[in-house]
């Protein structure tokens, strides 16, 4: 039973989801003008009646639509455009009007409300051509709907026939026929050149039984008019006839719903009287609507004997609660009778638990209070070591301020002592370069006295010279009473010593200036050559050195000994073996860096008392473990 419930929902649902898709995936639009409030010519009482209740009719199968009634012109041109624009890639595009419409010519005209015609000359200009809303159609890419009800009488024709001004002007009563293009369907409310009825009612004999048509579903779009021909032509007593144009080679339909065939098939086998109730006011007139009616009472009648069971079934069920109820009732009495006893013994053990939870907790306190006490008296000796400990750094880092403080006074006067030495080192290096200076300017006023002189022994040596040459070229011969002795040539002792007094005046010769001419002063001789950069002169005690080395107006050696030496440090060379135990010496190196680089006081006095009081290790202790830092470091290691 699930199962068939099942598969016939879910056809209900499959039918519903293809025609709610079917519906979104197909484009229908329509434009629906109905023209009857005229300004020019008697007013159509029906037309506007028609526009409105033929969009609501487009409205119901799918279609989207323009509605348009009693407009002028250029209205009427605008809905026109606007259609035009719906209608590109349309599946299905239909164009309705009621109204006054004419032909001349050929050509056939949709007249606006405000048209006025005065005469052939006005049909261009004040009315529409249905020539341009069959081009407004041909942008759909399906079916295209034409349907004219405007072959009504219409007094303007007769009014442009009187006022024709050639016998040519072919002004003719209804609608002239239009060619249909590939896949239009051109439905009139009467054949052409003829006047269709405007019939007294709400709509016009056509419109009437086009609605009474499109209702109905499942109707293909051909056999729709055909039905609408013959309903005209019984209403109108054969009056009017309406005409079917079909250029289209697939069938079309404007009512896609379902027929009552199709809705009974889905719902025949229900058992949802609401479903075939709707069913019946959806097709009051099917030949199935008796079968729905059965299959109702059917129903009906299954449901009354399902609603008996039911009662029936309630009696026994409620018979069936009532036994357990007082099954419920016995058993709740049996449960709180034991729930009764078990809290007694529960209370019991409660009591008893806490009895001795109380004995617990009272022991614990006694045990918390005998530690708080132990604690108490554990911080209070905490604090004592800390105040005591306190005290000893205090005294320790007065210590150690004092101990820094008397360094640091020795170190002041140390430094003042070097100061004063330095200053008066400087002092005397100061009056040593004044000496130097004195020297150096007396020196110079030397050197000149000594140029001037041996300008002037040169020029009596070339006077001399000339005088000699000019005896020799006399004297046709030597005399032999000349002895060698006598033409060797005058020696000056004195060249020697202004030489060795102007090698020391330019820094090259340090030896006493003493005229003996020997290997120092020929070396300080040959030491200048070479640094003034003169091969020509020969390093001998002659005029022409001593010349070249006067010549020099500045030092010409570099300074070798200008100043004292600066005093060395004491030597440990002789110094007497250390007076300390023997046994220490082979850890000497191990002592060294423990007292000196890691501030072990223990090895300091270790080896204060290997070396003496005069070692490093002992000024190390004088000074509080600061000797590194105070200037006892490497060096002192090394004076032990």
């Amino acid at each position: 039973m699930k199962a068939r419930v099942f598969q016939r929902l879910a056809c209900t649902f499959l039918i519903l989801f293809l025609s709610a898709l079917e519906a979104v995936a197909e484009k229908r639009v329509a434009l629906v003008i109905g023209n009857g409030a005229y300004q020019s010519t008697a007013a159509l009482s029906n037309p506007a009646n028609d526009a409105s209740d033929m969009a609501a009719a487009l409205k119901e199968v799918g279609f989207e639509v323009i509605l348009a009634r009693d407009v002028d012109k250029r209205a009427m041109e605008r809905a026109i455009v606007q259609f035009a624009r719906l209608s590109q890639d349309a599946d299905a595009s239909l164009f309705y009007y009621a109204g006054h419409g004419i032909q001349h010519r050929g050509n056939n005209y949709l007249v606006p409300i405000d048209a006025r015609l005065e005469d052939e000359f006005s049909l261009n200009f004040e009315l529409a051509r249905v020539s341009d809303v069959i081009t407004a159609l041909e942008q759909a890419r399906g079916v295209k709907v034409l349907i004219l009800d405007a072959c009504r009488n219409n007094p303007l024709a007769d009014k442009l026939t009187r006022l024709a001004t050639n016998r040519q002007f072919g002004t003719t009563r209804g609608l002239a026929r239009i060619d249909a293009i590939r896949g239009m369907i051109i439905a009139y409310a009467t054949q052409p050149d003829q006047v269709a009825v405007d019939g007294t009612g709400r709509n016009s004999p056509f419109t009437r039984s086009l609605l009474k048509q499109i209702a109905e579903p499942g109707v293909e779009i051909g056999t729709l008019f055909r039905r609408v021909a013959m309903d005209v032509n019984h209403a109108t007593g054969g009056r009017q006839l309406p005409e079917l144009s079909v250029s289209l080679f697939g069938e079309f339909y404007l009512n896609t719903r379902e027929t009552d065939l199709q809705a009974w098939a889905r719902i025949r086998n229900t058992n949802d009287p609401a479903s075939l109730q709707e069913f019946l006011q959806q097709y009051p007139r099917s030949a199935l609507a008796t079968d729905a009616r059965m299959r109702i009472a059917a129903i009906e009648r299954e449901n009354a004997e399902r609603e008996r069971q039911r009662r029936l079934q309630e009696e026994r069920e409620q018979a069936r609660r009532e036994q357990e109820r007082l099954e419920r009732e016995q058993a709740e009495r049996k449960r709180l009778e034991a729930e009764r006893l078990e809290r007694e013994r529960l209370a019991r053990e409660a009591a008893e638990h806490k009895q001795s939870e109380q004995e617990r907790l009272e022991a614990e306190r006694i045990g918390r209070e005998r530690l708080a006490s132990e604690a108490a008296e554990r911080e209070r000796m905490r604090k004592e070591q800390e105040r005591v400990l306190r005290e000893y750094a205090e005294r320790e880092r007065l210590a150690r301020e004092r101990l820094a403080s008397e360094i640091a006074e020795r170190e002041q006067r140390e430094r003042q002592r070097l100061a004063k030495e330095f200053a008066e080192r400087e002092k005397e290096r100061e009056e040593q370069e004044r000496q130097w200076r004195e020297r150096a300017e007396k020196a110079q006023r030397e050197r000149e006295a000594l140029a001037r002189q041996l300008a002037e022994r040169e020029r009596r040596d070339r006077e001399a010279a000339e005088a000699e040459r000019a005896r020799l070229a006399l004297l046709s011969k030597p005399d032999a009473s000349v002895t060698p002795d006598a033409a060797k040539p005058r020696e000056e002792p004195d060249v020697s010593r202004e030489l060795q007094k102007e090698l020391q005046r330019v820094g090259c010769y340090a030896g006493p200036i003493d005229g003996q001419w020997g290997p120092k002063s020929e070396a300080a001789l040959r030491n200048f050559l070479r640094i003034t950069g003169d091969a020509k002169t020969a390093p001998r005690p002659e005029p022409t050195a001593l010349a070249a080395v006067a010549a020099r107006k500045d030092r010409a050696c570099p300074v070798t000994a200008s100043r004292p030496p600066p005093a060395s440090p004491p030597s440990t060379k002789g110094r007497s073996a250390p007076a300390g135990d023997s046994s220490i010496r082979p850890r000497v190196g191990e002592l060294r860096p423990r007292c000196f680089r890691r501030g072990d006081m223990s090895a300091c006095r270790e080896l204060c008392a290997y070396f003496g009081p005069q070692a490093g290790a002992c000024a190390r202790l004088r000074g509080g473990g600061t000797g590194l830092r105070r200037g006892y470091g490497l060096g002192s290691e090394r004076r032990l």
